[in-house]
């Protein structure tokens, strides 16, 4: 359906201008922090890009890029989905670097939100992490109350 929004009717999903539609809508739906959608896009749209364009191609890493952005984006986003989001960039840069060079602006657009993808990863990694031992210390807590309670009741 996403893909078909996108097209008309004398272009069709696989034309390179719905292609282009599809990539540039998807950058809006994360602007406007619609990221189920832009990911249901783009889920819809990168098998449709390899097949025409070529998993090279510069749209197609764009529409990678953009998938892993909207995950970025997504303030309900996991440590699954950033973990996911990452090893998308990590293969869009492997691609870009091996088809453009590493100073290519496509390149260096991927470098870019790789970074904040691991950042975000590390960022919420380190929350959860927190959060465990918070909650750990907390069992730690009454356990010790509750082993304190039965020694005095033995004591009884």
């Amino acid at each position: 359906v996403a893909v078909e929004a996108c097209a008309d009717d004398t272009n069709g999903e696989e034309d390179f201008s719905t292609l282009r539609a599809a990539i540039n809508y998807m950058g809006s739906l994360i602007q406007l922090q619609r990221s189920e959608e832009a990911k249901a896009l783009y889920r819809k749209t990168l098998p449709v890009a390899r097949r025409v364009l070529g998993e090279s191609h510069e749209m197609t890493l764009g529409m990678r890029t953009n998938y892993a952005m909207a995950f970025c984006a997504d303030p309900a986003a996991t440590l699954d989905d950033l973990r996911e989001a990452v090893t998308t960039l990590e293969d869009a840069r492997r691609i870009a670097r091996r088809v453009f060079g590493g100073t290519h602006p496509h390149t260096t657009g991927i470098d870019g939100a790789l970074q904040n993808a691991r950042a975000a990863l590390r960022a919420l990694s380190s929350k959860a992490t927190e959060d465990a031992c918070s909650r750990l210390r907390e069992e730690i807590a009454r356990l010790k109350a509750e082993n304190a309670e039965l020694q005095e009741r033995r004591t009884r």
